[in-house]
């Protein structure tokens, strides 16, 4: 499964952010979106998945699942213009091989 996040208001890094109406096993891949002002071209990242825990995510360009799996943090700081794109295993969501 996949969602998209966009970040409303300005966080700092290692901020909870919430994965709306999901509780996730694991982050199999994730993107920072950047998007353009007018004065800089958008940007797009992949962010190193850290592993499932409580605690920060362990630099930037980094991501971690809480414990809980329903929030994880970015160790960067977030703006307006930025959107998170989560890749994710949903609790209960079957898995082929």
């Amino acid at each position: 499964m996949y969602a998209t996040i966009p970040i409303t208001s300005a966080k700092t890094a290692n901020t909870d952010i919430e994965i709306p109406g999901v509780e996730a096993i694991e982050i199999t891949k994730a993107y920072k979106s950047t998007g353009s002002d007018g004065s800089i071209a958008a940007a797009y990242t992949e962010l190193t998945v850290d592993a499932k825990g409580d605690g920060n995510a362990s630099a930037a360009g980094h991501i971690r699942l809480q414990a809980d799996g329903k929030k994880f943090r970015v160790g960067d700081d977030l703006d307006a213009s930025d959107s998170i794109i989560l890749y994710y295993t949903a609790e209960g969501e079957a898995i082929r091989a």
